[in-house]
């Protein structure tokens, strides 16, 4: 990197210090496929794809989220980078990740390109071995809603962010890292560390081993790009632009999204939650006086 002139970290400008974000960086092992917890029952997965095809990549990024007593944990177990790759072939990616995850959600920006990828994921895709992957399910867009088999499952999630809304997106975003709600993959000479301790990570080919590290490299580069950012002067709206131009924000632009209709499903939870808890309260207050009724008729029929 320093040879290429390529730099990391934070500037003085930047909205978030990345050394800030770096102890929430706790989690030693990447999931590649769905890996529920008893003590966790409402615990639900969540993809989120930042779309690109030329000058930028598509990124998808895999949360695992665990219902604490106030908030959601919202863990990134995994980010995936495609770069120059066709529409058709980002498609199966996607849906071979629902495979392995059947999460609650894809939020996938439709904006764009974004709107192209769409089309293929609600349509049938056939890989290079033949394998069929049926079409998925819009839950929010009209322009499928009305016109898709009402049997597929509803899965996908189309974001179309105007400024507005990006601006509430950008602002959840900075309140979920900072308040420590978020986990991330550790660094990766932590996770290497770790691999080459162990018979299996010996074994492995170099080949093999960058592979197996690239989620953790992935989310290095994901806090590059979160320490690239800076506020934008706007009184209005919360708006971020970044500092050197060498630096993408698909990383982050995926990650945010998917924090963003996360936060919608945690809302409703703790609403639901909150609502039991009083109904209970009602229903026992309600059954204490039917009691104290009955006792007493008892005590009249005596009486």
């Amino acid at each position: 990197m320093e040879y290429m002139s390529i730099w990391s970290g934070s500037s003085s400008d930047s909205w978030i210090d990345s050394d800030r974000l770096a102890k929430y960086r706790r989690l030693l092992k990447v999931e590649r496929k769905a890996e529920f917890r008893k003590v966790s029952p409402d615990q639900f997965y969540t993809i989120s794809v930042d779309v690109g095809r030329y000058d930028a990549n598509t990124v998808i990024c895999v949360f695992k989220n665990l219902p604490q007593d106030l908030w959601f944990k919202k863990c990134l177990v995994n980010i995936e980078v495609m770069h120059d790759v066709k529409f058709s072939e980002q498609a199966i990616r996607i849906k071979q990740l629902n495979n392995l995850f059947q999460p609650r959600e894809i939020v996938i920006d439709g904006n764009g390109l974004g709107a192209g990828l769409s089309d293929y994921l609600t349509d049938t895709n056939i890989d290079t071995k033949g394998m069929v992957y049926p079409p998925l399910g819009v839950i929010n867009d009209e322009k499928y809603t009305e016109i898709q088999d009402p049997s597929l499952p509803k899965v996908l999630y189309i974001l179309k962010a105007n400024a507005e809304l990006n601006s509430e997106i950008h602002s959840n975003f900075y309140t979920q890292v900072t308040s420590g709600h978020c986990v991330f993959l550790a660094h990766e000479r932590d996770a290497r560390a770790k691999l080459l301790s162990t018979k299996k990570g010996q074994k492995m080919s170099p080949k093999a081993r960058a592979e197996f590290l690239l989620p953790y490299e992935m989310t290095s580069r994901l806090f590059d790009e979160i320490s690239n950012l800076k506020i934008k002067n706007n009184i209005n709206k919360l708006e971020v632009e970044r500092i050197s131009r060498r630096i993408l924000k698909d990383r982050f632009s995926a990650f945010e999204y998917g924090l963003y209709r996360i936060k919608e499903y945690e809302i409703d939870y703790y609403k639901k939650r909150k609502r039991a808890k009083r109904d209970t309260y009602y229903l026992s207050v309600l059954l204490k006086i039917i009691d104290k009724e009955v006792e007493y008729g008892r005590r009249s029929k005596c009486i």
